[in-house]
């Protein structure tokens, strides 16, 4: 099994001129009903804890190319997500776990 570094590869697809305003990368493998994401997002410009917005794309992606089920459960690095949908995927909830992993204060007077 070999381990892949998804920083280097997320930077190389996120900077690749097919996508020239830049995107995020999201990989995903299907394990049963389980998918495991894993996010490289733009402007951060890391591979991130988790990524709502990401876990949702490739829901919707695997979904749509497995004929999964509409609940599924997500791993991501930061821990587990799942989420619900109906059909259409025009309800759609993710939950899981929150954590606060950084906090700052800006002061607008030196703007």
């Amino acid at each position: 099994n070999v381990e892949l570094d998804w920083a280097i590869i997320g930077q190389k697809i996120r900077y690749s001129s097919q996508f020239p305003n830049g995107t995020n990368v999201n990989f995903v493998k299907k394990i049963n009903n389980t998918l495991e994401v894993i996010t490289y997002e733009k402007g951060v410009e890391k591979i991130m804890q988790s990524c709502a917005s990401g876990s949702v794309a490739a829901a919707y992606h695997m979904q749509k190319k497995y004929d999964l089920d509409y609940n599924l459960n997500i791993k991501v690095l930061g821990g587990e997500l799942s989420i619900t949908t109906d059909p259409n995927w025009k309800n759609v909830w993710l939950t899981g776990e929150t954590k606060l992993l950084f906090s700052s204060t800006i002061d607008i007077n030196v703007l």
